[in-house]
């Protein structure tokens, strides 16, 4: 039997695929940029027809970069972002909306309009624009209800045309972020799919995140494989620093940071994070709550152009040698606004404690402690929650988590032990382990191997809880979390 898996990561940014052989080594991997546009001001677009063509273009570059064809491929994993819209037709695959992106805000008005009807929904989500979708093709309500039209997000869409059409679903890790499903039957949402005017047969069918989905149509890659796996791309990165069990918890430090914590088999609900699916596999149901810290990377992006000094880029850590920390400095990442627990975009990006004698590095060091901080606010929220279990470990994985600096302020700021993912293609990876589990393969090389614990230092607690302490009174954080609390 074939050894290797392919994993199709889906992003807003790129499309990836990577082949891993059987100790999650990457064999061959292929990726390209994706466009985004933005025809009216608050429009973001991709093309489906660009996607379709750059997928296909990625998997068979990483077949050649593997010495692999098709058939050496045991089974595919899909994972991608969430919360996308595309209509397509039926018969033919061909698209017939855009994706809408999930950072689009043309569902913000409805949003607001199916929240007020008891459906409560963020902008992002599908519900509030597949409606417009569908409006916006000619004769779209009739040719939906005839079953010429099929619709999804970006998984959906690519499992479909990998399969030549006869495969149409999603798993609950991506069709949780939809705003369609319902979480007590774990089913489409009959009663909202209703009154907007939409036939549930439109839907695609929900399986399982890890079970034998379909296979590829042989005329499109040249050999029959499994699609063994669908799942979200923040899920899926919980999923491959095995955060299996309840109080496992993982932080993505990229562009934003995502925080995802095990819940167990039920729903829990904690104020200023939202509940999601992690995966389903075999009956059973495990569920997270995700809160969002919306400036982590882009904190040093803007800071990096700014300030001239772009290779912090390149080399954090080279940047900021000899530097012994931030002073003075201190430094709220809001350039977007603040996420989890206060969700507040009119909350502004600060720099207070600058003097003449600040140096460039110490902003840099600044940022890193403001980015920590604002991680040790989610965990402090989390933990104060009688719903979740204890958090049994600290598993962080992207781009920021490359920086030995950032890691070691990290564990310090919120004087816990982290576990550095030193895999650098998280998403994919959980998406290739869940496929090689739906196919039965049981002895599979432990993820572990490939994580570095960093350890908080004692005599660094003092400080850091001073230095927390301090940042909080300066950006008044205190007084959002009362006025959140009592609205």
């Amino acid at each position: 039997m074939p050894e290797f898996v392919l994993a199709i990561d889906a992003g807003t940014t790129s499309v990836r695929a990577l082949i891993f052989d059987s100790q999650w080594n990457i064999s061959g991997r292929g990726q390209q940029s994706l466009s985004l546009t933005s025809p009216q001001p608050g429009l973001v677009e991709q093309s489906p027809v660009e996607l379709w063509e750059d997928t296909l273009s990625v998997i068979h570059r990483s077949l050649d970069q593997a010495q692999l064809v098709a058939g050496d491929i045991a089974a595919i994993g899909i994972t991608s972002q969430r919360s996308c819209t595309v209509v397509w037709e039926k018969s033919t695959g061909v698209p017939l909306t855009p994706i809408i992106s999930w950072q689009d805000l043309r569902g913000v008005q409805r949003a607001q309009e199916l929240t007020e009807l008891g459906f409560p929904q963020f902008p992002a989500s599908s519900a509030c624009k597949l409606e417009a979708a569908v409006d916006s093709i000619p004769d779209g309500r009739s040719r939906m209800r005839q079953g010429e039209l099929c619709w999804g997000n970006v998984d959906t869409y690519l499992a479909f045309k990998l399969s030549g059409g006869t495969l149409y679903a999603t798993d609950l890790s991506q069709a949780c972020a939809t705003g369609y499903l319902d979480f007590e039957t774990e089913q489409w949402n009959k009663v909202l799919i209703e009154t907007q005017g939409l036939d549930l047969s439109f839907f695609p069918i929900l399986v399982d995140t890890a079970a034998v989905l379909g296979d590829t149509d042989p005329s499109i890659l040249g050999a029959s494989i499994p699609i063994n796996a669908i799942v979200g791309d923040q899920q899926s990165a919980a999923i491959a620093q095995d955060c299996q069990k309840p109080g496992d918890l993982k932080i993505t430090f990229g562009t934003s940071g995502t925080c995802n914590v095990h819940t167990g088999t039920n729903v829990v609900t904690i104020p200023g994070t939202y509940p999601l699916v992690l995966q389903r596999q075999g009956g059973r149901t495990d569920y997270c709550v995700e809160a969002m810290i919306i400036t982590a990377g882009a904190a040093l992006d803007w800071l990096g152009t700014t300030l001239g000094i772009q290779e912090i880029s390149v080399d954090l850590d080279s940047f900021l040698t000899d530097t012994t920390g931030s002073e003075s400095v201190l430094l709220l990442p809001a350039l977007q606004g603040l996420g989890s627990p206060y969700f507040q975009p009119e909350v502004i990006a600060q720099i207070a404690g600058l003097t003449l004698s600040t140096t460039r590095k110490q902003i840099v060091y600044s940022a890193l402690e403001g980015i920590a901080f604002r991680a040790r606010e989610i965990i402090e929220h989390i933990e104060k929650s009688n719903d979740v279990p204890h958090l049994r470990t600290i598993n962080i994985d992207g781009g920021l988590t490359r920086s030995e600096t950032f890691t070691r302020i990290l564990a310090n700021a919120i004087h816990k032990p982290v576990s550095v993912c030193r895999h650098p293609e998280a998403a994919a990876l959980g998406a290739a382990r869940l496929a090689r589990q739906a196919d039965g393969t049981t002895s599979l090389e432990p993820l572990r191997q490939h994580s570095l614990v960093v350890k908080p230092e004692t005599e660094m607690k003092p400080y850091y809880d001073q230095l927390y302490n301090r940042w909080k009174t300066q950006f008044q954080l205190q007084d959002l979390v009362t006025h959140r609390e009592t609205v």
